[in-house]
C-alpha cells in the first residue's frame, strides 16, 4: 500500500511538472563574443520569443539598467531588422503571416513612469488590434534589438534585467493576464573590464585592511 501511494505521489509530481512548463518564453542575448565591455563599447541586446501556443493579445517587455553604467542608443527598426512579430495570423482560408501590425514602431519607448532610483527602463510593446488572440506560433522569433553603450559613471552595476511585470508591462493571452511566461538570460551581468575589476578589488582590499586595523 505504501509503495502504491508513493507511486501515486511520484506520478502527480511528474504531471504537475509537465503542466507547469511555460508555452511562452522570452530570451535575452547580446552580440558580443566576450563579457569584457570597455567604456565606449556598444552592445546590441536581442529579445527573442518562443510561443508554442497561440492566443497572445498583449505583450510589453522591458529592459532595465543602471543609468550611470549604460546609455540607451535608439536605433531605427530598419537598421536592426525588427519588429518581426509572428504574433498575428488570419483565420479561415488565409495562411498565417508575420506582421508588424500595431507594433510600437521606430524607437522603443523610454518608460516615463516610476522606475527604481538610478535606473532607466526601455519598453517594447505589441498589441493584437483584433484582440481575438494570435493564431500563429513559432520559435526564436526576434522581436526587439536594443543598443546600450557602456559609459563610465559612479556605479559599477552591470546588470541588465528583462521583465514583463515592470512599469507599463503586461503579458496577456486570451484575456488571461496571469498566463505564465519564462524569462531566459536575465538578469544579465557581464564581468567588468580588467581595469575596472582591479579597481574594485583594490577598493575591497583597502576596506579589509581598514577593518582589520580597527
Amino acid at each position: 500500500m505504501r509503495s502504491f501511494i508513493t507511486a501515486l505521489i511520484a506520478t502527480a509530481i511528474a504531471v504537475l511538472g509537465a503542466t507547469s512548463a511555460s508555452a511562452f518564453s522570452l530570451t535575452l542575448s547580446h552580440d558580443l563574443p566576450n563579457n569584457f565591455w570597455p567604456v565606449g563599447q556598444k552592445i546590441n541586446f536581442q529579445i527573442h520569443l518562443d510561443a508554442t501556443d497561440p492566443g497572445i493579445q498583449l505583450l510589453s517587455v522591458s529592459l532595465t539598467f543602471d543609468s550611470d553604467t549604460y546609455q540607451y542608443n535608439p536605433q531605427p527598426n530598419s537598421a536592426v531588422g525588427v519588429p518581426s512579430y509572428i504574433l498575428y495570423g488570419m483565420s479561415g482560408t488565409m495562411p498565417p503571416m508575420t506582421t508588424t501590425l500595431n507594433a510600437q514602431q521606430s524607437t522603443w519607448l523610454l518608460w516615463p513612469g516610476p522606475v527604481p532610483p538610478g535606473k532607466t527602463q526601455v519598453n517594447v510593446n505589441w498589441a493584437d488590434e483584433t484582440f481575438n488572440g494570435t493564431y500563429v506560433t513559432g520559435l526564436g522569433i526576434k522581436i526587439a534589438e536594443i543598443q546600450l553603450e557602456h559609459v563610465w559613471g559612479s556605479s559599477i552595476d552591470f546588470r541588465v534585467d528583462m521583465s514583463v511585470t515592470a512599469g507599463g508591462n503586461i503579458f496577456q493571452v486570451n484575456g488571461n493576464p496571469a498566463t505564465p511566461i519564462t524569462l531566459q538570460g536575465t538578469p544579465y551581468a557581464p564581468v567588468p573590464e580588467p581595469s575596472t575589476a582591479l579597481l574594485v578589488c583594490a577598493g575591497l582590499a583597502g576596506l579589509a585592511v581598514k577593518a582589520r586595523g580597527r
